[in-house]
């Protein structure tokens, strides 16, 4: 899978550039007498060329193999998966609670984000942890590997963004509403406040 999003990415995607220099950017000096006015007007005449046809179906069909390659490793490894979560979260020092009555909003339910399928909210399980799993493994793919060892670093870099206010809430307590003023986001409440 990373070979082949990465040939996609690297052998394939730059010739999109030479189809608009050679063909699209003239048809429009051509028909309209300018430049292309904006993104809009070259992606509508890109569209039209079998080679980007070519290259955004490739794409589109690399992201869904990526997702099914490694769907089925967390689909059989889903027990013990959602094992060691329960396990992590009873040292964790904390918790998060979600209002069960919160409907998904329809942006998320109407199409598979990223073509991941599911999305990132869809639970078939009780205490379901594979839309985190599958993502997890699928970055490193998506990314063709360039993260290396760090492949955490999304979710290492917001934790440590978070852990820094909290540290100077906890040395200069007064300093509370200028550190999160502005924000919605309340560290000591541990959720977002009711506006």
């Amino acid at each position: 899978m990373k070979s082949l999003k990465l040939h996609v990415a690297t052998q394939i995607a730059p010739r999109n550039r030479d189809v608009f220099e050679e063909r699209v950017k003239p048809r429009i000096v051509k028909s309209k007498g300018r430049e292309p006015a904006d993104r809009h007007e070259v992606r509508e005449e890109m569209r039209k060329e079998s080679y980007y046809q070519f290259w955004s179906g490739l794409l589109r069909t690399s992201q869904e193999m990526m997702w099914e390659s490694v769907g089925s490793s967390v689909e059989r490894q889903l027990p013990e998966l959602v094992g060691a979560a329960r396990d992590a979260e009873r040292g964790a020092g904390g918790s998060l609670r979600l209002d069960p009555e919160l409907e998904t909003p329809n942006y998320h339910t109407a199409v598979d984000i990223h073509c991941q399928p599911g999305g990132y909210h869809t639970e078939l399980t009780c205490d379901d942890v594979a839309a985190g799993a599958i993502y997890d493994r699928a970055v490193y793919l998506y990314a063709m590997g360039r993260m290396g060892p760090y492949n955490d670093d999304i979710g290492a870099s917001l934790a440590a963004h978070i852990r820094a206010p909290m540290a100077r809430l906890r040395a200069h307590p007064n300093s509370r509403s200028r550190l999160f003023s502005g924000t919605q986001l309340d560290p000591l409440q541990g959720h977002l406040p009711r506006r």
